[in-house]
């Protein structure tokens, strides 16, 4: 099953219920990444991509225990405890892509990072006030950054483990950024104009 048939147009906000039949099902529908060919990657290539791919891969690997606890609280005040479920799910697609990564990183024999000073900001940005309208406003803007870096990764290379997996990171986001848009939408729905506007303005 094509797990992206199963949402809605963009014309409406998915529920939590849908969400989480698309997370369930994409867990299922994963493209097949040829890992006994290796890394293959030249020196070059190596070289040009080994400091950014081991930042991007510490950054996908978070516990994502923060990001939980803002969601219980968050949805015990809106009254969707699926809510919950569906950001378990986000949390282990998220975890997938690290650990994916990292086996990419071992195989071509580059390094794992323990800290990087611009994963270091963004967590500390997110734990600073653990609201789901915080947490979500700067992932949207990571996750939009997510799409042009892997889309120049899997232009960049010529290795078919790394192209077959930035494809499959790629459909991810997609998907995760239209799940933190519509979660904005539902958190400044009801707040007043003006101050919206100036939500809009701030960020």
């Amino acid at each position: 099953m094509n797990p992206h048939k199963l949402l809605p147009t963009l014309s409406s906000i998915t529920t939590s219920d849908e969400w989480y039949t698309y997370y369930k099902a994409n867990a299922e529908f994963q493209l097949e990444i040829p890992w006994k060919h290796g890394a293959g990657i030249t020196e070059d290539e190596q070289n040009a991509i080994a400091d950014s791919l081991a930042a991007w891969q510490l950054g996908e690997t978070s516990d994502g225990l923060h990001l939980l606890a803002a969601a219980k609280n968050y949805a015990q005040r809106i009254k969707d405890p699926k809510y919950v479920d569906v950001i378990e799910l986000f949390i282990k697609e998220e975890q997938r892509h690290g650990g994916d990564l990292g086996r990419f990183l071992d195989l071509a024999q580059i390094p794992r990072l323990q800290r990087n000073w611009g994963d270091t900001l963004f967590r500390k940005i997110r734990y600073a006030i653990p609201t789901m309208e915080i947490w979500t406003t700067p992932v949207i803007m990571v996750e939009t950054v997510a799409l042009v870096y892997y889309k120049a990764i899997q232009n960049a290379t010529n290795s078919p483990v790394l192209k077959q997996l930035c494809q499959q990171i790629l459909r991810d986001e997609v998907k995760h950024i239209r799940f933190q848009y519509e979660r904005l939408a539902v958190i400044h729905k009801n707040r007043p104009a003006l101050l919206r506007k100036l939500t809009y303005l701030i960020q």
